[in-house]
């Protein structure tokens, strides 16, 4: 779980804030080859009506989101993860499973979590996660 707040700035401040919170942060894992920055790719997935849509647009403090989240390049034998985003007022909370690119289609194909789910990370929550996905 974690506590989440957005804010709008302007893009004229972006350096400066970042140099000022710099001492107070640690990197994230998904940098690579001394970068500072990455990309984050996703793809949400919503019902006929719209209704996650519609929870996000009228502010509801309980709502979810279905996504497929990358970072970087989504390629390959890169790592992407089938996600559940709840939230609960300002907090956060994920369910994550994590694959392969190459698998996504054989997974959407079949439903096999458990012959997709990442080796490496594999655990029974992201097992689960998976198949709550699904």
């Amino acid at each position: 779980m974690r506590l989440e707040y957005k804010y709008l700035i302007s893009n004229s401040i972006l350096p400066h804030i970042r140099h000022d919170l710099l001492p107070y942060v640690n990197y994230d894992k998904h940098l690579q080859n001394g970068n500072q920055d990455y990309t984050v790719r996703s793809i949400y997935f919503d019902n006929r009506k719209l209704d996650y849509y519609y929870e996000k647009i009228e502010g509801l403090k309980v709502r979810k989101k279905l996504r497929i989240r990358g970072y970087n390049f989504v390629e390959g034998k890169n790592l992407i993860f089938l996600e559940i985003k709840k939230k609960y007022d300002n907090f956060i909370y994920k369910n994550r499973s994590p694959l392969l690119f190459e698998d996504l289609n054989q997974l959407f194909e079949t439903g096999d979590v458990e012959g997709y789910v990442s080796e490496q990370y594999r655990n029974d929550e992201s097992v689960n996660d998976g198949k709550r996905f699904l």
